[in-house]
């Protein structure tokens, strides 16, 4: 069963290998302002690695605003690493093997395979806004490839974010 995470509370401690060794835990984020936790359908998805890209022309933006860009996937190590190099990730945090239940504990939407190209099971894309205390400021979590916060959205959140205090919100749970 998939869940929602409540704004304003502490983001899960999850862990996934790294591309190059040793782990990305969520624990380890230290981004002085905000971490960009995008977690992306993997190799096979085009948009996925559209939406990376345009987050990755904006490196010196995020950075200036204080923020971190880690991408991980469901994808196996080799397949993390072949669209770590074909779309250029070499500058940021790139983790694989994200199980399902975790996924699944994220509130993230599951897939089966429809093509060859894609492995059997995995997480459709989500973008996780977590403070530099830990605390999940906000999220978009989408149940196909199409809905996305592109990159200028993402900036613009953290933009106001920064400048205004601006506090999280969602954070009645249901």
């Amino acid at each position: 069963m998939t869940t929602s995470l409540t704004p304003g509370t502490a983001f899960p401690e999850i862990s996934v290998d790294r591309l190059g060794g040793g782990q990305i835990t969520t624990s380890g984020f230290d981004a002085p302002f905000m971490t960009v936790l995008n977690v992306y359908r993997g190799l096979h998805c085009p948009r996925c690695q559209r939406q990376l890209g345009g987050l990755l022309a904006e490196m010196d933006t995020l950075n200036g605003l204080g923020a971190k860009l880690v991408a991980i996937s469901t994808d196996p190590e080799d397949r993390a690493a072949k669209a770590a190099e074909e779309w250029g990730l070499g500058g940021i945090d790139v983790g694989y093997g994200l199980s399902i239940e975790t996924a699944r504990s994220l509130g993230l939407h599951i897939s089966s395979s429809i093509a060859d190209k894609e492995t059997e099971f995995f997480a459709e894309p989500g973008v996780f806004l977590i403070g530099s205390d830990g605390v999940l400021w906000g999220s978009v979590v989408g149940a196909s490839p199409f809905m996305r916060p592109d990159a200028a959205q993402i900036l613009d959140a953290l933009s106001v974010i920064k400048e205004r205090s601006y506090p999280a919100r969602g954070t009645v749970a249901a």
